[in-house]
């Protein structure tokens, strides 16, 4: 998984982001975030579940 954060979104615009799925030739699925964001002060942290793959919490680091 690959994720980009750009903070590129002015105040009066809303946030958006662009999520891309494909096929690495092996099996594999690989999935892309790219976020456009107003600042790094609308990221927060998170919980996350992959099932047997794992699960944890994202923790934002300032």
């Amino acid at each position: 998984m690959k994720i980009t954060l750009m903070d590129d979104v002015a105040p009066e615009n809303r946030m958006w982001a662009r999520v891309s799925r494909y096929g690495n030739g092996n099996g594999d699925t690989v999935t892309a975030i790219e976020a456009h964001i107003h600042s790094t002060q609308d990221v927060q942290g998170g919980d996350w579940d992959r099932g047997k793959f794992g699960h944890g919490q994202t923790t934002k680091i300032d």
